[in-house]
C-alpha cells in the first residue's frame, strides 16, 4: 500500500510539472519589453530551475497563482530556504532572476500552452 501511495504521489508531481507552460518566442518577446533582451532559452532555464528546486519542499504553483509583487517576495524567500537546506548557495541572484522572469512572464501569457 505504501508503495502505491508513493507511486501515485510521484505521478501527481510529474503531472504538475508537465502542465507548466513551456515558453515560446512570443513569451520571450513580451519579457524583452518588460526586462530588456530576453530569450526563450533564458525563460526555459528559469522554468527548469523552478521545477528542479521548488518542488523539493512543496507542489509547483502555476505562474498565474501570484502577482508580480507576490513572486517578487516569494522567489527570494523560497530561494533562501533552498540555499539554507542545501547548506550552500544553489540559487544565487542570477538564478533567482531567471525563475522570477519565467514566473512573471508566464503568468502574463494570454493563452495556456
Amino acid at each position: 500500500m505504501k508503495g502505491l501511495c508513493i507511486a501515485i504521489g510521484t505521478l501527481f508531481l510529474a503531472g504538475c510539472a508537465s502542465e507548466m507552460m513551456l515558453p515560446t518566442q512570443a513569451d520571450a518577446d513580451r519579457a524583452s519589453i518588460k526586462y530588456g533582451q530576453s530569450s526563450v532559452e533564458e525563460l526555459k532555464e528559469g522554468k527548469k530551475l523552478y521545477e528542479t528546486n521548488c518542488n523539493t519542499c512543496h507542489r509547483l504553483y502555476r505562474p498565474n497563482s501570484q502577482t508580480e509583487k507576490g513572486w517578487q517576495h516569494e522567489v527570494p524567500s523560497m530561494s533562501q530556504k533552498v540555499n539554507k537546506s542545501a547548506g550552500t548557495e544553489i540559487l544565487d541572484a542570477a538564478k533567482q532572476e531567471l525563475i522570477f522572469r519565467y514566473l512573471v512572464t508566464m503568468s502574463e501569457a494570454k493563452t495556456t500552452k
